[in-house]
């Protein structure tokens, strides 16, 4: 409706929603360069595990109680997760106002990244992150029947995103307790 009215194709509205979201995952892999592959390590062999060393028996059972409880812990993360970056944003002390002014090493559009800048960013990532894997657990089981393959990526990726939030909460505690 708001892309009629001031004279866009609302196709091209859609774009661009989909580019800011590009746009946030490529800063986060600008910031994070390397160290992001290897936050990556842990709950992919996790993943692994579990795909390799389940016992079969447990397969058909397991999925359906664990597809139920997956939707609801997604929507408590979901929901923490933008709470913390709510306050994170709301909040204007001393030592948010020097995080906002100190620079990481790291280059976009021409200047050097805040360190507040940097943990807005981790922060949206993982809503992100989140947002796709619980749409994808609630649409996927219409197109395909839920196998061990699907549950250990998904395992994998909610170690991703439990590990990225305590990243993102510890960094959040040192910023407010102004510790190196």
């Amino acid at each position: 409706m708001c892309a009629r009215q001031y004279g866009f194709d609302e196709n091209l509205l859609y774009l661009c929603r989909v580019m800011e979201i590009i746009i946030v995952l490529v800063e986060y892999f600008k910031i994070k360069k390397w160290k992001y592959l290897k936050g990556l390590i842990i709950p992919f062999l996790i993943g692994i595990t579990v795909y390799f060393f389940t016992p079969e028996k447990i397969h058909v059972e397991y999925f359906k109680d664990f597809y139920n409880s997956l939707i609801s812990v997604l929507g408590i993360m979901i929901g923490f997760t933008i709470s913390v970056f709510s306050v994170l944003i709301a909040m204007d002390n001393k030592n948010i106002r020097e995080a906002k002014i100190y620079t990481i090493d790291v280059k976009m559009y021409n200047k050097r990244v805040s360190l507040y800048d940097s943990l807005l960013i981790n922060y949206i990532y993982i809503i992100i992150i989140q947002i796709m894997l619980l749409l994808a657990n609630l649409f996927v089981p219409f197109f395909c029947n839920i196998s061990l393959i699907l549950v250990s990526v998904d395992i994998a990726f909610l170690f991703h995103i439990f590990l990225a939030i305590i990243r993102n909460v510890v960094d959040f505690y040192f910023i407010l307790t102004k510790k190196n």
